[in-house]
């Protein structure tokens, strides 16, 4: 079971870059913080160790990309990976969630930035509260 309280700290993991968003206390709204470029695992690890202390999160949230019919996506062995990595790093609970079209929604959203520089900026940690929504809205609901 997860915990009920607290803030989340929510992770889009990809090859090039990890964007990262954080809820409220209530869990209720998504902000975007920060991409961090995916130098190697233990360089994402160390980071979003650092950001979930920094917010007190008592949740991660790390995208798992499901496919529709089920299956893992490309990147769900890095994120089993991560997962492993993180638990060697910090006691903050972490919870596996299908991130399926966070990416394609975040692109929709951002879409009518006139900065394209920002746009590229902006997606990752974007998709991450993209994300970190539809969990909160899930749960919400139970």
């Amino acid at each position: 079971m997860t915990d009920l309280a607290g803030r989340v700290l929510a992770i889009d993991f990809g090859l090039a870059r990890t964007g990262m968003a954080i809820s409220d206390e209530e869990r209720i709204i998504a902000i975007p913080v920060a991409v961090i470029k995916t130098k190697n695992i233990v360089f994402v690890c160390q980071q979003i160790a650092k950001f979930a202390a920094t917010y007190q999160a008592s949740l991660i949230l790390l995208g798992d990309p499901i496919r529709s019919d089920g299956s893992p996506g490309t990147l769900h062995e890095h994120i089993e990976r991560l997962a492993a990595n993180l638990r060697q790093v910090t006691d903050v609970s972490i919870v596996l969630y299908n991130e399926a079209c966070s990416t394609w929604e975040a692109t929709q959203r951002i879409s009518q930035l006139k900065h394209k520089k920002r746009k590229r900026r902006d997606l990752d940690a974007l998709a991450a509260a993209v994300l970190l929504e539809d969990f909160m809205r899930s749960r919400r609901v139970e």
